[in-house]
């Protein structure tokens, strides 16, 4: 999850306060392993080992506490709400280091000292375990 900063402050704190609303209340839902939450177009649903995110009904990711491995998809819809929804995720695993960015209507993924690779919404495993 997100380091820590030289002050002891979460970076999450940091990364979040930069979230819209329903994406910090996302993260939070995942963070307290809510069973099932709701708000406008997103759900989130946890068991005790992984969550899932769902975008308009689709499986846009799951996130795994013990091996805090992110797999990400578009299921095909390469949207801003998509990529937004996403890269909160991103951001709550690499703590604002790693992110989805769009040039000329590609989208691409740039992890930690690593170029950036363009993606093409195939399910691909991001995270630090």
């Amino acid at each position: 999850m997100c380091p820590l900063l030289r002050d002891s402050t979460p970076l999450l704190f940091h990364c979040i306060n930069n979230m819209r609303k329903i994406e910090r209340e996302m993260i939070q839902a995942i963070i307290d392993r809510k069973q099932s939450w709701t708000l406008a177009n997103t759900r989130v649903e946890c068991t005790a080992a992984s969550c899932q995110v769902y975008l308009h009904g689709h499986h846009i990711a799951s996130y795994w506490f013990n091996s805090m491995q992110l797999l990400i998809s578009d299921k095909g819809w390469k949207t801003r709400t998509t990529k937004s929804r996403l890269n909160a995720l991103i951001k709550f695993v690499y703590g604002g280091t790693a992110s989805i960015t769009q040039r000329q209507f590609n989208w691409f993924i740039k992890l930690p000292n690593q170029p950036a690779k363009e993606w093409f919404g195939d399910l691909v495993s991001l995270g630090l375990g």
